[in-house]
């Protein structure tokens, strides 16, 4: 079957590393695959990736006034593009520069979208409300009312209009949608999508579950993701300094801040307490290194996520996942995986920094063979090919 995969960028963050994987997937199954992508910094990105066969590259500006109107230029180089290729299937992740354009360009062929943030329902991405409570979306709440706080009413208008308008778009070109979590799958059948649950694969470990010495009086932690409010981390580091005062302990944070503000405020902790240490960015290998030294993996999401592959990685490389209970984190690390706690609320994330901090040698065995166990069946690449099919077939 020759199939042809959409996303926006390259390399970016756990969509991107799922895209790969999906191509890598279905070439194994003896598919022709080709991956299209809109990135502006493709040609470094394209260095990080080990199979570089058909993936193909067509830059677009991501701003805001492309985002709202349809370019020509670019739906002539799409539809350029698709008609050389021909694909039986195409299957579309991520497409957020120019997304009337990129939609429309599909026409006329057997199209599947994998949706894998809460964009469709919520003009910010985001699915909060002002107090931080989780939002229904746009058909319950009144997004000018109580989102307009961080964005001008005008604004946040315009970007209801858009995802509206992608929205009545999307239904019309788009066979059938996807969701890695159930979650979001409620969301999408709620909102009246033909969709259907599919949960992201994870590449086989190869060395089996990762061995850790265990140590009584030390314990590590490490955060890997974007470094702003919305990911939650200020809210874990204001416990953490406190919980880290007398314990022997140390939290590694990998990532890039999103603004300067963002970097500031993350130096103002590292300033106060020599028991966080910011490592920056790191490849996808480097970041999985850190995981296998780590005894816990922090997943302290705000905003809603969809299905986080850094809570995945953490179960399948031998780090403990804790994480908020938002949007398909549960899901995850549910049944004895991991720990969960209410990000909104500091009691409970200091009472599971406590739990972990005492696991026995035993229980933190168990925890992480129960994690292990369950990421590699339950996301193995053969039951995502199995489920995948089912979908677009």
């Amino acid at each position: 079957m020759r199939i042809l995969i959409i996303n926006e960028y390259l390399i970016c963050g756990g969509a991107e590393q799922s895209c790969l994987k999906m191509k890598k997937l279905l070439e194994e199954h003896n598919n022709e695959v080709y991956y299209l992508t809109f990135d502006n910094q493709f040609s470094k990105n394209i260095k990080e990736v080990e199979n570089k066969r058909n993936i193909i590259n067509i830059p677009s500006k991501n701003n805001y006034i492309n985002k709202m109107i349809f370019k020509p230029i670019l739906y002539a180089k799409i539809r350029k593009k698709i008609k050389e290729i021909n694909p039986q299937k195409i299957i579309v992740n991520n497409i957020c520069s120019s997304p009337i354009t990129q939609l429309k360009a599909l026409q006329g062929y057997e199209t599947y979208q994998i949706i894998r943030d809460y964009g469709v329902v919520c003009p910010k991405i985001t699915s909060m409300k002002m107090n931080y409570d989780i939002c229904k979306g746009y058909k319950y709440e009144k997004c000018l009312k109580k989102c307009m706080y961080h964005n001008s009413k005008i604004q946040i208008l315009s970007k209801l209009i858009l995802v509206k308008k992608v929205n009545r778009l999307r239904k019309k070109i788009v066979k059938k949608v996807i969701s890695p979590s159930e979650k979001l799958n409620e969301y999408l059948l709620d909102y009246g999508y033909d969709s259907f649950t599919v949960n992201n694969p994870m590449e086989k470990n190869e060395q089996g579950l990762v061995q850790k010495k265990f140590d009584r009086d030390y314990k590590e932690y490490v955060y890997i993701g974007m470094i702003n409010e919305n990911k939650g981390i200020f809210n874990f580091l204001d416990i953490y300094k406190e919980f880290s005062e007398d314990k022997n302990i140390k939290l590694k944070i990998v990532g890039k801040c999103t603004s300067r503000k963002d970097e500031e405020r993350l130096n103002d902790f590292i300033k106060e307490n020599d028991k966080i240490e910011f490592l920056g960015y790191k490849n996808h290998n480097d970041a999985i290194n850190e995981i296998r030294k780590a005894d816990f993996i922090v997943v302290p999401s705000l905003w809603i996520e969809n299905y986080p592959t850094t809570a995945l990685e953490g179960m399948l490389y031998g780090a403990v996942v804790i994480g908020s209970n938002r949007g398909g984190i549960p899901e995850i690390i549910g049944e004895n995986r991991g720990f969960i706690f209410d990000i909104l609320k500091k009691e409970s994330i200091k009472d599971i920094l406590d739990r972990t901090y005492c696991l026995t040698e035993k229980e933190i065995s168990l925890i992480r063979e129960n994690a292990y166990s369950y990421v590699t069946k339950n996301n193995s690449f053969e039951n995502y090919y199995k489920n995948l099919m089912k979908v677009i077939s």
